[in-house]
């Protein structure tokens, strides 16, 4: 084919491509709006954790960003382009030639005597071919839709503040608590039993210290990961008998420096 056809059918070639990929790219960005607001509305009833941390919406704004991103992304792999074919069809079928530009096309690859006459006939026709005729491509109207959903989302994820019916985020934040809890719990026996070991202490009062410290040991081996409460009455328990190894030491101790002083 002559210059000013080959010239025709890229372009062509080219809107279609660009065609496809807004087209994939607006269904994209529509199913991932649509799986965002799903998420977006279980976590404004606390149904799943917010993103992002504490914040005013349910969700950070920044998250409605992975809505185009990925459509876009998506859109890459999925869309197809045009082979020099499927615009010459495109062209025909449009313009009414009467699949000059398809025989055309096959012929560069196979050509025959008839070549010189259909390329003759396909470059006088090309100039009266506009490609935007062949393809129209008008993404303002699905742009602004894109524009809109996202904006939606951009202030539902900013202004809407969680809501908890069912009690979920009040009930994990209560677990959380406990578990911070239990855990300076834990900190604080292992401290105390520390410095009873550490003192110079006679042979009957380190006797229930190594009673005390055994009890403990035992105690955080028997702790179920899932039973909080009965971690915590355990723990508090054996607080308290080690408390008590803390003043009685503390007590004998005193007792000791006074004779010494005396």
């Amino acid at each position: 084919m002559g210059g000013s056809s080959q010239q025709l059918l890229k372009q062509v070639a080219s809107r279609k491509r660009l065609a496809s990929l807004a087209i994939w790219a607006y269904r994209c960005v529509l199913v991932l709006a649509g799986v965002y607001l799903v998420v977006f509305l279980l976590a404004w009833i606390s149904i799943i954790p917010s993103w992002f941390g504490e914040g005013t919406g349910a969700m950070g704004p920044i998250s409605v960003l992975a809505v185009p991103l990925l459509a876009g992304l998506i859109a890459l792999i999925l869309h197809r382009g045009a082979s020099p074919q499927e615009a010459a069809h495109a062209v025909d079928e449009k313009m009414g030639t009467k699949d000059l530009y398809l025989t055309a096309s096959m012929l560069e690859e196979a050509p025959g005597e008839f070549a010189p006459l259909v390329d003759k006939s396909a470059e006088s026709e090309a100039p009266k071919v506009q490609a935007a005729a062949v393809v129209p491509f008008s993404p303002w109207e699905r742009l602004s839709h894109v524009v809109l959903v996202l904006a939606l989302l951009l202030v539902g994820a900013a202004f809407m503040t969680p809501f908890d019916p069912f009690k979920v985020e009040a009930e994990r934040q209560q677990i959380a608590q406990r578990i911070k809890k239990l855990q300076e719990e834990k900190l604080q026996a292992k401290k105390r039993v520390e410095v009873l070991k550490s003192q110079d202490l006679e042979a009957k009062t380190s006797k229930p210290v190594a009673n005390a410290e055994a009890e403990l040991k035992k105690t955080f081996a028997q702790m179920k990961k899932e039973d909080k409460q009965a971690n915590l009455k355990k723990l508090n328990q054996q607080q308290k008998k080690i408390g008590e190894q803390w003043r009685r030491a503390n007590e004998k101790s005193l007792k000791n420096t006074s004779r010494d002083q005396m």
